[in-house]
């Protein structure tokens, strides 16, 4: 599964991380009762470059937040969860993330559902609750339909969609892996063009102000 962008930046999550999200929103099952309303948690993981540069990032870990209260429209994220994940987040850097990573290991930010026949955008509530908890430049959201298996990625507290990218075990691995180089190969060349073009408007600048002389 991937979701694409021109800016170059990218989160991914490794196997392990896709699957547990997965199965927490039970993505492409139509026999839960639950995940029929919003469900939410936090992504965690490692940046590999953060802004001002491209923010690229590696989630490694989904940490569920099922003290949140959900409507098939509607999350509620009351602060105490917050509280809770926070303490998970910190669990799992001491016991479970090698002690020389620790330092680096970062809440990248988090996950919510938007089920049955819902779109999938930043809504107001949603805009809220990134102004309100998640406004670094480099923290994702993402969000995702289970139902209709579509999920969209937006970074920082204007939450501009970027892209993403979920490895669900080596043969996609190797497949998205493709994908991505084929993506950072377009942005590469977009790049290229763009300096192209100022350089060639820049002599025209030139040109015509000698002329002026």
């Amino acid at each position: 599964m991937m979701s694409y962008s021109k800016s170059g930046d990218l989160l991914r999550f490794s196997p392990g991380a896709a699957k547990a999200m997965k199965e927490y929103f039970g993505v492409g099952r139509h026999d839960r009762e639950d995940n029929r309303v919003e469900q939410g948690g936090w992504i965690a993981g490692f940046y590999e470059s953060r802004y001002p540069r491209p923010v690229r990032a590696i989630v490694t870990d989904f940490i569920p937040a099922p003290g949140c209260r959900g409507t098939p429209a509607y999350l509620h994220w009351p602060e105490e969860e917050n509280i809770r994940l926070q303490r998970e987040f910190f669990r799992i850097r001491d016991e479970e993330v090698p002690e020389e990573l620790r330092a680096d290991f970062k809440r990248l930010g988090w996950v919510h559902s938007h089920p049955n026949g819902l779109g999938v955008f930043v809504s107001g509530t949603d805009l809220e609750n990134i102004l309100d908890h998640f406004n670094s430049p480099d923290q994702f959201s993402v969000i995702l339909n289970p139902h209709t298996q579509v999920w969209k990625v937006f970074l920082g507290p204007e939450a501009k969609e970027t892209a993403g990218l979920m490895l669900a075990g080596p043969e996609e691995a190797e497949r998205t892996g493709t994908a991505v180089k084929k993506a950072e190969e377009k942005t590469a060349e977009r790049l290229r063009y763009e300096k192209r073009i100022k350089r060639q408007r820049a002599r025209r600048r030139r040109k015509r102000a000698r002329r002026r002389r």
